[in-house]
């Protein structure tokens, strides 16, 4: 009896393992986002060091293990990318070093007005 349950639950992960695999519109799915996600962490421009913000309004000393996203493309990133309403206020972003607008596990700081 006990090799029964054993076996269910491993048929059940094989099968589940089989199917992903065998799905075109799945595979097809992760790969486009995948390539939007390429796409996007190649396009940003990031900067380190010192930052002067909107014609010396202020500046940042980004510390090493972060890096800085301009306005520009912090408004992209939190409108087109992230879905958020429009927000010209924002003076840009920092992410940490190894992180990224759709890096797994990362997060951000905005600088807004």
């Amino acid at each position: 009896m006990k090799k029964i349950f054993f076996l269910i639950p491993l048929f059940l992960s094989f099968s589940i393992i089989a199917f992903a695999k065998e799905d075109p519109d799945s595979i097809k799915l992760m790969q486009e986002f995948k390539q939007y996600k390429d796409s996007v962490n190649n396009a940003m421009h990031y900067e380190t060091g010192a930052i002067t913000l909107n014609g010396g309004m202020a500046k940042l000393n980004i510390p090493r293990g972060f890096k800085y996203l301009g306005v520009e493309q912090s408004n992209y990133v939190v409108t087109e990318v992230w879905g958020n309403p429009k927000n010209y206020d924002i003076l840009g972003m920092i992410f940490p070093e190894n992180g990224g607008p759709l890096v797994d596990d990362s997060y951000a700081f905005c600088h807004q007005l």
